[in-house]
């Protein structure tokens, strides 16, 4: 895995798939994600590791 401090949406679903990025969304209720410049979510790389990992959410 590409180490960045942001990841796209599009890049989650490139690495996980579409199902996985769905558990992944719900995984993500109540984390902090950013906005890039166009509007989209940017969702930091430690959640998305952590998803990964089976690790708890950090809340």
């Amino acid at each position: 895995m590409e180490v960045n401090e942001i990841m796209r949406i599009q890049e989650i679903k490139k690495q996980i798939g579409k199902e996985r990025t769905k558990e992944f969304l719900e995984w993500m209720r109540g984390q902090t994600v950013g906005i890039y410049s166009d509007g989209e979510t940017d969702y930091y790389t430690w959640d998305f590791e952590r998803f990964v990992e089976g690790r708890s959410p950090m809340w």
